[in-house]
């Protein structure tokens, strides 16, 4: 899929999920799973879920999500793996990913960690509500400009 067949994909699902946008929750422990993804839908978000990896791949792919939260600890692909590929597929890169983690205290742990810059934010769980739609927000903002920017760029 081109990338801009995957905008327009991506905004007309926002314009149904109630502006939020698209959220693929990556978690391997149900409970967690389950508690956030009724939170984010109270927060209008549509939510997708998986407990691997490879099932977060493959729904990335084929979804192309706006948002992707993503523990570390999984048990067939580390995050960190995970993010790697999601950047190098064209299909997946220009989603927005947050790590989704007991394991990252600070923006500052993540910035150690992360020398690719895979990841445009964090959250720690466990993590109150209107703190996560905070920071998925923040994370689709610098997504949009950085669409955009490149957008102008292209066009110059």
């Amino acid at each position: 899929m081109e990338s801009g067949e995957g905008t327009h994909a991506r905004n007309e699902r926002a314009a149904s999920a109630g502006d939020h946008g698209q959220v693929l929750l990556v978690d391997d422990h149900d409970l967690t799973r389950e508690v956030y993804a009724k939170l984010l839908r109270v927060f209008g978000y549509h939510v997708i879920e998986a407990k691997s990896a490879l099932t977060a791949l493959e729904r990335c792919r084929a979804l192309q999500p706006d948002v992707v939260l993503l523990d570390l600890r999984l048990p067939d692909l580390s995050g960190w793996e995970t993010a790697r590929r999601l950047r190098t597929d064209p299909a997946t890169s220009s989603c927005a990913l947050l790590v989704f983690s007991a394991s990252i205290d600070s923006a500052g742990d993540l910035h150690a960690e992360d020398d690719d810059g895979l990841f445009d934010g964090f959250v720690r769980k466990p993590v109150a509500a209107a703190e996560l739609a905070r920071t998925i927000e923040r994370a689709l903002d610098a997504r949009r400009r950085q669409r955009e920017n490149a957008a102008d760029g292209a066009a110059a």
